[in-house]
């Protein structure tokens, strides 16, 4: 019988009971109640301690916002043990000082200085935790522009110079260059473990060809993280409107393009009575920028165009069936129900400031916009949700990672492939100890979305993200962009599309492929 709370007093009656009736049994009267009154002290004491442990466990739930870790190798600040105990499993090693030289577009990694801003100085924490481990010295070699990233790698591999351990690589000119023989395969670095929870599971999917994975993403990364697409939704505007926030709809599966479609429908509004609608003046259910919400919305839904055979080699399939009815589903969103749907370059930030300024349900985002100045200063309150499904079938909710992200890359040219393991993959495992709950934070609990809702929508977001083959290594063939092309355009002749698109895309595949195969 497990003893609880409830059941507590029971056990003590019975087992008192047997004391007093082995004491009566032989003529121990006398003792029994000395007897009893020790036993009831110490299971007093012992109830007590129960009924604490019940309250904390009650109190201390799970809230799925940050990964909760405990680990001999790195500490998270604490030195109370949580279940499950992660590891990053690394051997012990002392790198005498090893300047360990990163290049890269981004400030996340190589931090000099604490600067008060969390994120920064969580970086900092990170590089220096790695650096006293391993006795090595994290630095960065910062380029301005990120095709200044790629030159720096490829020019030193090319000189068979071993100038960089490390690079963090725009994704697209990444996966452009990848068969070009540059990078070290990353499933190939004796200790990096892609099976550990730092580490995108879909980056296999998105950047390999018959299992040669140049590039990687995770916590590492916290710029990649951000580059997540997700959806803000008006959380004013939602209760004046009498509708009941998403975030349930989220948690039981339900979030779907339908499910979109049906709150944005007819609450686009001339507002000012002037015969137009504009975004300066009136009212929108939904508002996006053409370069990202089409990709967002297709990919989120399950969409693509490029599949992976059982030996990992990627081969056209249309789906003509599906891509329609995806894109059927997208072009009623976004044109249909009369979204502000901004196609000029120049008219870029008018998605935003159409959402911030309040003047609209939805807005589609990266992660990264919630940190902007204009986002702080909204005066409405908003909250998070992903991208929405393409229906509840679907398993999981899907967020679109932003060709502008960068990746992980190890030169070829590296002379020790344990240590540049070692250091990447103690920099991966800090990254999700001390960086991602600091990002966690920052997004979720900005000025306007302090409530556990949107903790819970940043991990959903974070956690299942979608690299597509098509889209890293084929972005520059317009058939990879027909969703986005066609909305553009207002135009549903998706199968006409597709079907003129795909023997170019073949051609540019099979490119690909041979590449792969001679240079790597």
């Amino acid at each position: 019988m497990q003893i609880t709370v409830d059941n507590f007093a029971e056990k003590c009656d019975n087992m008192c009971a047997d004391i007093g009736q082995n004491a009566e049994s032989t003529g121990l009267n006398r003792e029994v109640n000395t007897v009893k009154q020790n036993i009831f002290r110490i299971l007093a004491l012992a109830l007590a301690i129960l009924m604490i442990s019940s309250l904390i466990s009650a109190c201390g739930g799970d809230s799925g916002s940050a990964p909760d870790v405990t680990t001999n190798a790195v500490g998270a600040g604490t030195e109370a043990e949580t279940e499950p105990v992660l590891s990053d499993d690394l051997p012990e090693a002392d790198y005498n000082g090893y300047k360990f030289r990163v290049v890269t577009y981004q400030k996340c990694i190589g931090i000099e200085e604490e600067d008060g801003e969390v994120l920064n100085d969580a970086e900092y924490a990170r590089d220096r935790i790695v650096e006293e481990r391993f006795n090595v010295d994290v630095v960065a070699d910062f380029k301005e522009v990120y095709t200044d990233v790629t030159k720096a790698v490829k020019n030193s591999v090319s000189a068979g110079s071993d100038d960089y351990d490390m690079g963090m690589i725009h994704m697209v000119e990444g996966a452009y260059n990848a068969p070009g023989g540059y990078y070290y395969p990353v499933n190939d670095l004796p200790y990096i473990n892609l099976e550990k929870p730092w580490w995108d599971d879909q980056i296999q999917n998105g950047f390999s060809i018959a299992n040669k994975l140049f590039l990687a993403a995770g916590d590492i990364l916290p710029n990649t993280l951000l580059r997540t697409s997700c959806m803000a939704f008006n959380k004013n505007e939602f209760e004046n409107r009498g509708i009941e926030a998403p975030y349930a709809v989220v948690q039981e599966g339900r979030w779907t393009l339908d499910r979109l479609s049906e709150l944005t429908r007819d609450v686009t509004a001339d507002l000012n009575g002037d015969g137009a609608v504009n975004f300066k003046d009136d009212f929108y259910g939904l508002t996006s920028w053409y370069l990202d919400s089409p990709y967002s919305f297709y990919y989120g839904a399950g969409g693509t165009i490029i599949e992976k055979d059982a030996d990992d080699i990627p081969h056209i399939n249309m789906n003509v069936d599906m891509n329609v009815d995806i894109y059927n589903k997208l072009y009623d969103v976004i044109i249909v129900n009369k979204s502000n749907f901004i196609t000029k370059i120049d008219n870029y930030d008018y998605a935003y400031e159409t959402f911030t300024g309040g003047r609209a349900l939805f807005c589609e985002i990266a992660l990264t916009h919630l940190r902007g100045e204009r986002w702080r200063n909204m005066t409405a309150d908003y909250g998070v949700v992903p991208i929405p499904k393409y229906d509840e079938e679907q398993e999981t909710y899907l967020g679109f990672v932003n060709g502008s992200a960068p990746m992980v890359c190890v030169p070829v040219t590296i002379n020790d492939a344990d240590r540049t393991s070692i250091v990447i993959e103690a920099l991966s495992f800090a990254s999700y100890t001390e960086v991602t709950p600091v990002l966690y934070e920052v997004v979720a609990k900005t000025k306007h979305t302090r409530d556990e809702e949107s903790v819970a929508m940043i991990d959903i977001i974070i956690r299942e993200r979608i690299f597509d083959f098509g889209y890293t290594h084929l972005y520059s063939n317009s058939i990879t962009q027909f969703h986005r092309d066609l909305l553009a355009k207002g135009s549903t002749d998706v199968a006409s599309t597709l079907a003129a698109g795909e023997p170019s895309l073949q051609a540019a595949l099979e490119k690909i492929i041979l590449s792969y195969e001679e240079n790597t």
